[in-house]
């Protein structure tokens, strides 16, 4: 009787915690200076710092999952050997797993969470947000493709291969660079800086690409983790997004603005065409829907074969895995960033390109102190 009281009492309080978290995310998004003002800079600073002291010396979304998916079976044990009526049996097992996914969301919200409700980019910079027009999208296309073939035609380039820099993405003075440059990019948009996050390199290849996905920031342990499986171009953009999001950036298309800017800033040239190669995808897709099939053909004709080589080379190697439920995924995930307050959903990883825009229409002195 003791036990149930108790489980009662934990609920009950579980629930006016939940209840005080929502609706204060409720409030955050209708007023996203004061957001900034006391989680930003107050808050979620101190979690930041917290997170980096208590990282596990292994993979802690891997360790989090496992002890999720231990208490739900343990909850259902508990609900097989019952011996009490069904219907009291059901009752407990729903509070149980009522309360684990109220304490998931909570520690959710408290450590990263409210971030969604914090100011965008272009609402720290008040750009106006406009959008590119076919002329400039040509014009991007065409001086991306012209910096792939000189990256690619350089000599330490020109003879790579898998085998050759495999390993470039896990090299200890790459990464300190990167997280030095995300540092110091997403300073100049306003944030407050504290910590170090983690690194992670997920195995089993495919953990995550599996579910169409190469990387994810886990806020319950603060650590940016990266598939394995993920391709050596691709891992750099990869861990800088990553990390951008475990400065306390939401927005897709904001961290993968901020992972082409710290990767194109980069004195590795691996690490300038793993960028412009992302790039290139994104502006593809933009200029397949504003350019004409002659000007999109005339843009695409001029990527060294070379070039169109290490495309192929990525998607193949992404290939291997293949997605569990993709549309399941897709509508999971889409769902998720509209109603953390992203209305545009998964459309939002592509919104990187207007930032690009704005940023060199906008505030050109910016961009050029980034390249430095």
């Amino acid at each position: 009787m003791r036990v149930r009281k108790r489980n009662s009492i934990f609920c009950q309080l579980i629930t006016i915690v939940l209840i005080l978290t929502l609706g204060l995310q409720m409030t955050l998004n209708n007023h996203a200076h004061l957001a900034e003002k006391y989680y930003g800079m107050m808050v979620f600073p101190k979690v930041r710092l917290l997170l980096d002291k208590l990282m596990l010396p292994i993979s802690g979304i891997q360790v989090s999952l496992v002890i999720i998916l231990f208490l739900i079976l343990g909850f259902i044990a508990r609900f097989i050997v019952d011996r009490r009526p069904i219907r009291k049996k059901a009752f407990s097992l729903t509070l149980r797993m009522y309360s684990l996914i109220a304490v998931l969301v909570i520690i959710f919200y408290w450590f990263w969470g409210f971030n969604y409700s914090r100011p965008v980019i272009t609402e720290r910079m008040k750009w106006a947000e406009n959008e590119p027009n076919k002329a400039w999208i040509k014009y991007e296309l065409d001086q991306t493709v012209s910096l792939l073939n000189a990256l690619r035609s350089k000599k330490n380039l020109e003879n790579m291969d898998a085998d050759s820099l495999t390993n470039v993405a896990v090299d200890h003075t790459i990464q300190s660079e990167i997280v030095q440059r995300v540092l110091q990019i997403i300073e100049l948009f306003n944030y407050r800086i504290e910590g170090r996050p983690g690194i992670r390199f997920i195995r089993p290849p495919g953990f995550l690409l599996h579910w169409s996905t190469a990387g994810i920031y886990w806020p319950f342990t603060g650590e940016s983790n990266i598939d394995d499986g993920v391709h050596y171009l691709r891992k750099p953009v990869t861990m800088a997004h990553e990390l951008a999001h475990a400065f306390g950036v939401t927005s897709e298309g904001d961290c993968n603005f901020i992972a082409y800017l710290v990767c194109s800033s980069s004195r590795h040239d691996i690490l300038k065409y793993g960028a412009a190669l992302s790039y290139l995808n994104y502006l593809l897709k933009d200029a397949s829907q504003l350019l004409s099939d002659e000007e999109y053909n005339d843009s695409v004709s001029r990527i060294l074969p070379k070039v169109h080589s290490d495309r192929l080379s990525i998607a193949k190697q992404h290939s291997q895995f293949e997605d569990y439920l993709p549309l399941f995924r897709n509508l999971i995930y889409d769902s998720y960033l509209k109603s953390q307050g992203i209305q545009d959903g998964l459309a939002n990883y592509n919104y990187f390109v207007n930032l690009m825009y704005n940023l060199k229409k906008s505030d050109a002195s910016v961009y050029s102190k980034m390249m430095e």
